[in-house]
Protein backbone atom coordinates (compact mmCIF):
# COMPACT_ATOMS: atom_id res chain seq x y z
CA UNK A 1 0.00 0.00 0.00
CA UNK A 2 1.21 3.31 -0.88
CA UNK A 3 2.19 5.77 1.80
CA UNK A 4 -0.69 8.90 2.16
CA UNK A 5 2.62 10.97 1.66
CA UNK A 6 3.09 9.30 -1.95
CA UNK A 7 -0.72 9.52 -2.89
CA UNK A 8 -0.82 12.83 -1.78
CA UNK A 9 1.75 13.85 -4.17
CA UNK A 10 0.16 11.75 -7.16
CA UNK A 11 -2.96 13.73 -6.57
CA UNK A 12 -1.51 17.22 -6.62
CA UNK A 13 0.54 16.29 -9.76
CA UNK A 14 -2.36 14.54 -11.18
CA UNK A 15 -4.68 17.88 -10.79
CA UNK A 16 -1.96 19.70 -12.11
CA UNK A 17 -2.45 19.39 -16.03
CA UNK A 18 -6.24 19.66 -14.90
CA UNK A 19 -6.56 22.88 -13.18
CA UNK A 20 -3.73 24.84 -15.72
CA UNK A 21 -5.78 23.27 -18.49
CA UNK A 22 -9.11 24.96 -17.10
CA UNK A 23 -7.35 28.04 -16.59
CA UNK A 24 -5.80 28.28 -20.25
CA UNK A 25 -8.66 27.06 -21.63
CA UNK A 26 -11.37 30.16 -19.94
CA UNK A 27 -8.74 33.04 -19.64
CA UNK A 28 -6.79 32.79 -22.44
CA UNK A 29 -7.91 30.97 -25.63
CA UNK A 30 -11.53 32.36 -24.52
CA UNK A 31 -10.21 35.76 -24.43
CA UNK A 32 -11.63 37.75 -27.40
CA UNK A 33 -13.33 35.42 -29.18
CA UNK A 34 -17.10 35.31 -29.96
CA UNK A 35 -17.11 31.66 -30.73
CA UNK A 36 -17.78 29.69 -27.28
CA UNK A 37 -18.81 26.52 -28.91
CA UNK A 38 -17.59 23.41 -26.60
CA UNK A 39 -15.98 21.65 -29.24
CA UNK A 40 -14.10 24.84 -30.48
CA UNK A 41 -12.85 25.93 -27.00
CA UNK A 42 -11.81 22.12 -25.98
CA UNK A 43 -9.58 21.54 -28.91
CA UNK A 44 -8.10 24.63 -29.14
CA UNK A 45 -6.84 23.50 -26.09
CA UNK A 46 -5.09 20.30 -27.57
CA UNK A 47 -4.10 22.04 -30.27
CA UNK A 48 -2.00 24.58 -28.65
CA UNK A 49 -0.28 22.11 -26.89
CA UNK A 50 1.75 21.70 -29.54
CA UNK A 51 3.81 24.71 -29.52
CA UNK A 52 2.46 25.79 -25.82
CA UNK A 53 2.86 24.99 -22.02
CA UNK A 54 -0.22 22.34 -21.86
CA UNK A 55 1.05 19.26 -23.48
CA UNK A 56 4.52 19.76 -21.51
CA UNK A 57 2.92 19.64 -18.30
CA UNK A 58 0.93 16.78 -19.51
CA UNK A 59 3.63 14.79 -20.94
CA UNK A 60 5.23 15.09 -17.39
CA UNK A 61 2.57 14.77 -14.85
CA UNK A 62 2.10 11.25 -16.66
CA UNK A 63 5.90 10.47 -16.55
CA UNK A 64 5.37 11.60 -12.51
CA UNK A 65 2.31 9.73 -11.40
CA UNK A 66 2.49 6.61 -14.00
CA UNK A 67 5.60 5.85 -15.28
CA UNK A 68 8.29 6.74 -12.15
CA UNK A 69 7.04 3.39 -10.15
CA UNK A 70 7.84 1.45 -13.10
CA UNK A 71 11.05 3.20 -13.51
CA UNK A 72 12.19 2.99 -10.15
CA UNK A 73 11.22 -0.87 -10.26
CA UNK A 74 13.93 -1.17 -12.63
CA UNK A 75 16.28 1.34 -11.29
CA UNK A 76 16.74 0.00 -7.69
CA UNK A 77 16.77 -3.72 -9.28
CA UNK A 78 13.47 -5.25 -7.24
CA UNK A 79 12.85 -6.42 -10.92
CA UNK A 80 15.55 -9.02 -10.51
CA UNK A 81 12.96 -11.13 -8.14
CA UNK A 82 10.31 -11.00 -11.02
CA UNK A 83 12.32 -11.48 -13.42
CA UNK A 84 13.44 -14.92 -11.51
CA UNK A 85 10.45 -16.33 -11.88
CA UNK A 86 9.13 -15.08 -15.60
CA UNK A 87 12.22 -14.27 -17.64
CA UNK A 88 13.42 -10.73 -18.85
CA UNK A 89 10.58 -11.27 -22.44
CA UNK A 90 7.48 -12.01 -20.22
CA UNK A 91 8.49 -9.01 -17.52
CA UNK A 92 9.19 -6.59 -20.24
CA UNK A 93 5.94 -7.26 -22.15
CA UNK A 94 3.56 -6.86 -18.91
CA UNK A 95 5.46 -3.68 -18.04
CA UNK A 96 4.58 -2.24 -21.32
CA UNK A 97 0.77 -3.50 -21.27
CA UNK A 98 0.58 -2.52 -18.07
CA UNK A 99 2.04 0.82 -19.30
CA UNK A 100 -0.74 1.51 -21.72
CA UNK A 101 -3.40 0.66 -19.39
CA UNK A 102 -2.26 2.87 -16.64
CA UNK A 103 -1.46 5.79 -19.08
CA UNK A 104 -4.47 4.96 -20.90
CA UNK A 105 -6.79 5.21 -17.73
CA UNK A 106 -4.68 8.35 -16.97
CA UNK A 107 -5.52 10.23 -20.35
CA UNK A 108 -9.06 8.93 -19.98
CA UNK A 109 -9.30 10.87 -16.53
CA UNK A 110 -8.02 13.76 -17.26
CA UNK A 111 -9.71 13.84 -20.53
CA UNK A 112 -13.20 13.55 -18.38
CA UNK A 113 -12.62 16.16 -15.85
CA UNK A 114 -11.80 18.35 -18.12
CA UNK A 115 -15.08 18.29 -19.62
CA UNK A 116 -16.76 18.54 -16.53
CA UNK A 117 -14.62 21.35 -14.78
CA UNK A 118 -14.93 23.36 -18.10
CA UNK A 119 -18.74 23.08 -18.34
CA UNK A 120 -19.02 23.88 -14.77
CA UNK A 121 -17.23 27.39 -14.78
CA UNK A 122 -18.52 28.24 -18.02
CA UNK A 123 -21.64 28.07 -20.18
CA UNK A 124 -20.73 26.96 -23.32
CA UNK A 125 -22.70 26.52 -26.31
CA UNK A 126 -23.61 23.02 -27.82
CA UNK A 127 -24.59 22.69 -31.10
CA UNK A 128 -25.30 19.64 -33.15
CA UNK A 129 -23.80 20.52 -36.73
CA UNK A 130 -20.18 22.08 -36.49
CA UNK A 131 -19.68 21.67 -40.32
CA UNK A 132 -18.73 25.85 -39.89
CA UNK A 133 -16.39 25.32 -37.16
CA UNK A 134 -12.35 24.65 -37.56
CA UNK A 135 -11.64 21.48 -34.99
CA UNK A 136 -13.68 18.60 -37.18
CA UNK A 137 -12.00 15.65 -36.77
CA UNK A 138 -14.77 12.72 -38.28
CA UNK A 139 -18.04 13.97 -37.52
CA UNK A 140 -20.34 16.16 -37.83
CA UNK A 141 -22.15 15.75 -34.25
CA UNK A 142 -20.28 17.39 -31.55
CA UNK A 143 -20.59 14.64 -29.18
CA UNK A 144 -19.26 11.88 -31.31
CA UNK A 145 -16.22 14.43 -32.71
CA UNK A 146 -15.12 15.11 -29.26
CA UNK A 147 -15.49 11.22 -28.06
CA UNK A 148 -13.70 10.45 -30.97
CA UNK A 149 -10.61 12.48 -30.33
CA UNK A 150 -10.99 12.07 -26.25
CA UNK A 151 -10.78 7.95 -27.58
CA UNK A 152 -7.80 8.30 -29.77
CA UNK A 153 -6.13 10.73 -27.28
CA UNK A 154 -6.04 7.66 -24.08
CA UNK A 155 -5.10 4.86 -27.04
CA UNK A 156 -2.30 7.08 -28.47
CA UNK A 157 -1.10 8.90 -25.57
CA UNK A 158 -0.85 4.71 -24.13
CA UNK A 159 0.49 3.76 -26.77
CA UNK A 160 3.52 6.49 -27.38
CA UNK A 161 4.77 5.84 -23.29
CA UNK A 162 4.25 2.22 -23.66
CA UNK A 163 7.24 2.81 -26.83
CA UNK A 164 8.59 4.75 -24.41
CA UNK A 165 8.89 2.35 -21.78
CA UNK A 166 11.91 0.16 -23.82
CA UNK A 167 13.71 3.88 -23.98
CA UNK A 168 13.41 4.31 -20.32
CA UNK A 169 15.72 1.01 -19.76
CA UNK A 170 19.35 2.60 -21.57
CA UNK A 171 18.96 5.67 -19.42
CA UNK A 172 20.16 5.08 -16.01
CA UNK A 173 19.98 8.40 -14.47
CA UNK A 174 16.69 9.09 -12.87
CA UNK A 175 16.13 12.99 -13.57
CA UNK A 176 17.08 12.26 -16.79
CA UNK A 177 14.55 9.81 -17.01
CA UNK A 178 11.99 12.18 -16.10
CA UNK A 179 12.71 14.34 -18.96
CA UNK A 180 12.55 11.70 -21.74
CA UNK A 181 9.03 12.37 -23.27
CA UNK A 182 10.14 15.77 -23.67
CA UNK A 183 13.36 15.11 -25.46
CA UNK A 184 11.88 13.29 -27.50
CA UNK A 185 9.32 15.89 -28.25
CA UNK A 186 11.93 18.70 -29.06
CA UNK A 187 14.28 16.45 -30.44
CA UNK A 188 11.69 15.10 -33.25
CA UNK A 189 10.15 18.55 -33.99
CA UNK A 190 14.10 19.89 -34.63
CA UNK A 191 14.32 16.82 -36.80
CA UNK A 192 11.10 17.51 -38.61
CA UNK A 193 12.49 20.84 -39.59
CA UNK A 194 15.66 19.05 -40.94
CA UNK A 195 13.92 16.23 -42.64
CA UNK A 196 10.44 17.92 -44.20
CA UNK A 197 12.69 20.45 -46.61
CA UNK A 198 14.44 16.90 -48.05
CA UNK A 199 11.34 15.09 -48.43
CA UNK A 200 9.21 18.35 -50.52
CA UNK A 201 11.88 17.96 -52.58
CA UNK A 202 10.65 14.35 -53.69
CA UNK A 203 6.51 14.96 -52.81
CA UNK A 204 4.92 18.20 -54.18
CA UNK A 205 3.36 20.01 -50.80
CA UNK A 206 0.23 19.32 -49.85
CA UNK A 207 -1.76 18.83 -46.32
CA UNK A 208 -1.58 14.96 -46.70
CA UNK A 209 1.81 15.41 -46.74
CA UNK A 210 2.31 17.95 -44.39
CA UNK A 211 0.42 15.71 -42.25
CA UNK A 212 2.77 12.60 -42.84
CA UNK A 213 5.60 14.66 -42.31
CA UNK A 214 4.46 15.60 -38.95
CA UNK A 215 3.49 12.23 -37.76
CA UNK A 216 6.96 11.03 -36.06
CA UNK A 217 6.01 13.82 -33.13
CA UNK A 218 4.08 12.84 -30.04
CA UNK A 219 1.48 15.05 -30.57
CA UNK A 220 0.18 12.68 -33.19
CA UNK A 221 -0.78 10.09 -30.96
CA UNK A 222 -1.54 13.17 -27.72
CA UNK A 223 -3.60 15.15 -29.84
CA UNK A 224 -4.52 13.67 -32.77
CA UNK A 225 -5.01 15.78 -36.07
CA UNK A 226 -2.35 18.69 -34.82
CA UNK A 227 -3.46 21.13 -36.76
CA UNK A 228 -4.69 19.37 -39.94
CA UNK A 229 -8.34 17.97 -39.24
CA UNK A 230 -9.00 16.50 -41.83
CA UNK A 231 -6.03 13.99 -41.94
CA UNK A 232 -6.37 12.83 -38.08
CA UNK A 233 -6.80 9.58 -38.49
CA UNK A 234 -3.18 9.50 -41.02
CA UNK A 235 -1.57 11.09 -38.57
CA UNK A 236 -2.44 9.08 -35.92
CA UNK A 237 -1.66 5.51 -37.73
CA UNK A 238 1.10 7.23 -39.37
CA UNK A 239 2.39 8.02 -35.57
CA UNK A 240 1.49 4.57 -34.26
CA UNK A 241 3.74 3.07 -37.31
CA UNK A 242 6.96 5.61 -35.95
CA UNK A 243 6.73 4.54 -32.63
CA UNK A 244 6.17 0.99 -33.22
CA UNK A 245 9.21 1.22 -35.31
CA UNK A 246 11.47 2.90 -32.94
CA UNK A 247 9.87 0.56 -30.35
CA UNK A 248 11.65 -2.56 -31.94
CA UNK A 249 15.03 -0.48 -32.63
CA UNK A 250 14.88 0.09 -28.68
CA UNK A 251 14.18 -3.63 -27.98
CA UNK A 252 16.75 -4.57 -30.36
CA UNK A 253 19.47 -2.57 -28.52
CA UNK A 254 18.55 -3.96 -25.15
CA UNK A 255 19.07 -7.49 -26.27
CA UNK A 256 22.40 -6.40 -28.52
CA UNK A 257 23.72 -4.70 -25.46
CA UNK A 258 23.00 -7.80 -23.04
CA UNK A 259 20.30 -5.79 -20.49
CA UNK A 260 18.13 -8.65 -21.70
CA UNK A 261 18.84 -11.89 -22.13
CA UNK A 262 16.47 -14.74 -22.70
CA UNK A 263 15.30 -13.48 -25.63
Amino acid sequence: MYPLRKIFKKSVIFSIPILFGVYYTLFVLLQGVEETSFNEAYLKLWERGLSGIFLVIFMLAILEVVLLDEYMLWYEGSFKNIVIRIGYKRFIFQRMIKTFIKVFLYTLATHLLLVLSLNIFHDFTFQDDITTLQHLYFSKHIFINLLTFILLSSIGTGFLYMCFYPCMLLIKNKYMMRTLPIIILFISIFASTIYSPIIYQFFEYSLLISTLVLSPLPTSLIEPGGSWYQYAGVEFFGGIVFYTLLMIVVLWILRKRGILYDW
